[in-house]
């Protein structure tokens, strides 16, 4: 797999969940490709429903199905070295992060759109 730096609306997935989820880029506003914002290790918003049906959650409901409410603390790690931009270190395709419902969030595309003419 090709290591790529990941974008603003990069599809990422979580474990736990039932579907997957974009990721908003919202720490850094300088490093783009392509004119797409680049994401941080700081980022870990997903807008709207998330990722689904929460398998966690559900359980601790006595089974009544339960939304994603993705609790993220800290930052995503990577096992490639990656820049830095406004202080903060770029995401790389092969991050990873931990919800404290103890799901996984991976990223399952980067996100990278090249226009052609």
């Amino acid at each position: 797999m090709t290591l790529q730096l990941v974008c603003q609306g990069a599809t990422c997935r979580c474990n736990l969940g039932n579907q997957p989820s974009n990721l908003s880029a919202t720490s850094q506003t300088l490093a783009k490709v392509a004119d797409q914002r680049l994401a941080t290790i700081q980022d870990h918003e997903f807008p709207g429903g998330a990722f689904g049906i929460c398998q966690a959650l559900t359980a601790r409901n006595a089974g009544t199905p339960t939304i994603c409410t993705p609790s993220v603390s800290g930052t995503w790690s990577a096992g490639g070295m990656s820049p830095l931009s406004q202080g903060h270190r770029l995401l790389t395709s092969d991050g990873g992060c931990q919800c404290q419902e103890g799901g996984t969030i991976s990223v399952t595309d980067a996100g990278q759109r090249v226009a052609t003419v």
